[in-house]
Formats: structure tokens, sequence, C-alpha cells
């Protein structure tokens, strides 16, 4: 036992070190390097050690220098003194690490102790870890280290929990402070336009791209309203009815990605895709939007619609655009009472234009022919080419016989004046779309009407008020009969000599 001059001592050196740790400004590492040196300098020990909970497991956290090199080695809480230290929550002896079942003698081993003091180290009730001593030889401390121990743990607790709460918050702020770093350099660096507004859609953020696309820096931008600055005036009230709508609950109004005609600083009009989300920050809305210029992905797409319902040699509609747009008329007439008139075309004398002169002449020829039909039809009439030498001409408006001919009469007049040389008429069959009538029988009946005028000769019009559906050669056979046609056919001698 030490003497009382030797305790008064020691006391006064444990005072203080714990006055040294508790006023001590340091970062975690720096903090716990204090401790262990301090208390290995009050217990002569070769050793001390600071072991912080983490999980299952006990992690030697920092060390004196002797021990320095065994930084980062982890124990199971389970088969460790320390482990068992922080679940009874009371200072453990062992006396002799060869004969402890508690103690991991292959660690320590390893480290070359036979004895250790470990004592818990409690932050606010929780267990942070451990602050061991150890020695080279057994039973290497006596009582009075037992207590400068436990004097010195007692006192530390709370100021190692300050000092983890210290680094907690210093990791945190670091790793703010990274991920500020990257979302900046995402957004300055972003191919996308990036802007974030308040809940009443003033601009905070502008990114470079953002820039680019609509010609505004972000000084100009920033504090404006996003609508004013990137839409026309309709455009702007759908946007700020749709903010409100959101802040409001709507559950119409939920994030989405939209295809919106924005306008850029100059004036010049562009498609953007827009992507927008709204969070709650500290009490109030914000919302990001991501923006790219689309303006020749839609224009490309139109291109390629536009090619799937022409026809690729005149320009016309093809036989599925035609139909779409004979499916419309007809429920329009239905609806609305509209009437309309189907012509069926089919060229007179093509195949020997082309067995004489060549495919190339009756491309020609049909280039020819639909440029003619353009000049002569009305602007609301629906024009196109089935296929081969066949063409169709749907006149909305047209309800009787009387105006439906003299529309014939005008494209019969077109085909021939389209190549004079060519020796080329058409043969004209006409039908009027009835009620509860479906295109394809419309479509039948036209045709029924055409082959009906074939068989009467070069420049004939047919008119077929509901011939009933039939295949092609019936409808001839009984043209020629006259049976099933509810109205005379009429020829225009003035082109049989074509």
């Amino acid at each position: 036992m030490a003497s009382a001059t030797s305790q008064l001592e020691r006391l006064r050196s444990l005072i203080h070190v714990q006055t040294q740790l508790t006023n001590a400004h340091l970062d975690l590492d720096a903090f716990m390097q204090q401790v262990v040196d301090s208390l290995q300098a009050l217990t002569s020990a070769a050793g001390a050690v600071v072991e912080l909970v983490e999980g299952e497991q006990m992690v030697y956290r920092c060390a004196s220098p002797a021990l320095a090199r065994h930084v980062g080695l982890r124990l199971q809480r389970q088969s460790s003194l320390s482990g068992l230290c922080v679940e009874r929550g009371e200072i453990l002896y062992s006396q002799d690490t060869d004969d402890n079942p508690r103690v991991n003698r292959d660690a320590c081993r390893d480290i070359g102790i036979r004895s250790m003091v470990c004592t818990p180290l409690y932050c606010r009730g929780d267990a942070v870890g451990v602050l061991k001593v150890m020695a080279r030889e057994p039973q290497g401390f006596d009582a009075d280290d037992l207590q400068t121990l436990e004097l010195l743990a007692a006192s530390l607790g709370g100021a190692l929990g300050r000092q983890v709460a210290f680094d907690l918050r210093m990791q945190m702020a670091t790793r703010l402070h990274a991920s500020e770093a990257r979302l900046r350099a995402m957004l300055e660096h972003a191919h996308d336009a990036i802007v974030s507004m308040d809940a009443q859609g003033v601009v905070m953020e502008w990114n470079p791209a953002a820039q680019q696309l609509f010609g505004w820096s972000a000084e100009e931008a920033v504090g404006r309203s996003m609508a004013a600055l990137i839409f026309a005036q309709p455009l702007c009230d759908c946007h700020d009815d749709g903010l409100r709508c959101f802040r409001e609950g709507n559950d119409d109004a939920k994030p989405s990605r939209l295809e919106l005609q924005a306008v850029h600083r100059d004036g010049r009009e562009m498609m953007i895709e827009l992507s927008w989300s709204g969070t709650h920050v500290e009490g109030h809305w914000e919302f990001t939007g991501f923006m790219r210029d689309i303006t020749e992905r839609k224009r490309l797409e139109s291109a390629l619609q536009a090619m799937a319902r022409q026809d690729a040699l005149t320009g016309l509609l093809n036989r599925r655009a035609f139909m779409d747009a004979l499916n419309q008329s007809l429920h329009c007439q239905d609806r609305h009472g509209v009437p309309a008139a189907l012509l069926f075309l089919d060229l007179d004398g093509f195949k020997r234009l082309n067995d004489t002169q060549g495919h190339q002449a009756g491309d020609e020829a049909l280039v020819a022919v639909a440029a003619r039909l353009r000049e002569c039809v009305r602007a609301n009439d629906v024009l196109a080419r089935l296929g081969g030498d066949e063409f169709v001409l749907l006149a909305d408006g047209i309800g009787e016989e009387v105006p439906a001919r003299a529309l014939a009469q005008k494209v019969l007049e077109a085909v021939v004046g389209a190549m004079p040389s060519s020796g080329l008429s058409c043969s004209v069959g006409i039908a009027l779309a009835g009620p509860d009538g479906t295109a394809t029988e419309l479509l039948q009946q036209a045709d029924h009407a055409m082959y009906a005028a074939k068989q009467q000769g070069r420049g004939t019009v047919v008119f077929h008020g509901r011939v009933p559906p039939a295949g092609r050669e019936a409808a001839a056979e009984s043209a020629s009969e006259s049976n099933d046609l509810t109205t005379a056919c009429f020829t225009l001698k003035s082109f049989e000599a074509g």
C-alpha cells in the first residue's frame, strides 16, 4: 500500500488529468490518445487502450505507444473480458489472463500481456466502451491502481461521450460538405437543365445547362417565376395551377413526366421534356424540375409518323391513314349527321403505259395524277392512293348524287389533264355513306361501283347508292346486267376518244 504522501500525489495527478480531459477541445482520436497516455502514467501499466463498442464487437480505437500496432483489433463481445465488462457495468480485474476463461487468450498472447483491468465507459446510461490497462506479468496491479482507474473512468465517461458526439457532428458536417460538393458538381456538369423552385414557383437554383437551354443566366433567373421565364402565357397559368393543386394535396397533381412547349429567351419555341417532384422541407414545399430539349426528337417522330401514313411515291395518304380518316368521318356522321361521299378511282390505260414506256414513266404518271388531284379537291377533302393505280377521295359534306357527280367530273378532267399525251383517263365509282355503315362496307361499295364503271368503258362514272358487299367479279357482273345498281351510270363522251 502506498504512503499517504504518494496517495496525495496520485490524487493530485488524477485531478489534474481529469481537469485536462474535461476541458479538452480535441477531436475524438486526439482525446483518446491523451486518455491512454495519462492512464499509463498514473498506473505504471505496460500499456493502456480505449475500446469502443461497435455492435457485437469491441474495437481497439486508441492505444499507448507500446500497443499502438494493435489499433483496429476487433474482439467479440461474448468472448472477451471487455465485452463482459460492458455487459455487467463493473470493473473487472484478470490477475492472470492464462487462467481466465472469459479472456481472449490468443489476443493476450499476441499482445504479450498476463494481467489486465477493464472499467466500463458510460455516456447517458449507454455503454460506449471500456478503458483498459495491461501488464506483462500476472497480478500487475494493486488496489491503488484499481481505485485510480475507477475514479478516472467515472469522470471520463461524460467527457468521452461529449467527444464522441463532437466527432459525430464533425463527421456529419464533413459528409454534408462532401454531399453538397458532389451535388454542386452534378448541377454544374449535368446535361439536363435542373431548376429548383419554392412553393410559389420562384427559382432558387438554376444550373448552367438551364442557362444554355433557355438563355437566362442564373443571376437573372434566381428570384423570378420559372413559368414566366420559359413558358408562354397559357402554360404559365397551367404551371401555377399544377403547383397549387400539389400544395393542396390534390391526388391528380402527383410528380410526373411531361412534354411541353417552352420558349427560349430570344422567342424561339422548343419542345421540352419536364420531370418534376416536390419535397417537403422545414414545413414548406420545394420543387425540382429536370428538363431537356426534345425538339429534334419530336421532329423525327413526326417525320416517322408521316412516313408511316404517307404513300412513298406520291406523298398522298396511304391505305392505313385513309381508313383512319374514313372511320372518323363515319363516326362524325353518326354523331352529328354530317354526310360524306366516297369516290374510288382506277386509271384507264395505265397498264399499257407501263408496258410500253416502262415503270419509271408509270411512276411519273402517278405522281402527276396525284398533283392534279390535289389541285382540284377541296381543302377538307381526304385524298389517298390505295396502291397501284387506285386512288380514293373522301368528300365530307356531300350527301347527294348531283354534287357527287360534279366532283367526279372534276376528278376526270384532272386525270386527263395530268399527262395529256399519255392517253390516261380513269373510271370512278361513287358511294354515299349511310347511317350505321362501316368504313369497310363503304369502301367495298365504291370499289364495286368503280368496277362496274370499268365495264362501261373509259372515263365512266357509276353511282352506287347502297350496293350490298360482294366480290369484284360479282359487282362487275351485276353492273353489266344493271340488277344491283340503284341509279344509272353515265359516260363522259368527251373523254371516250382518250
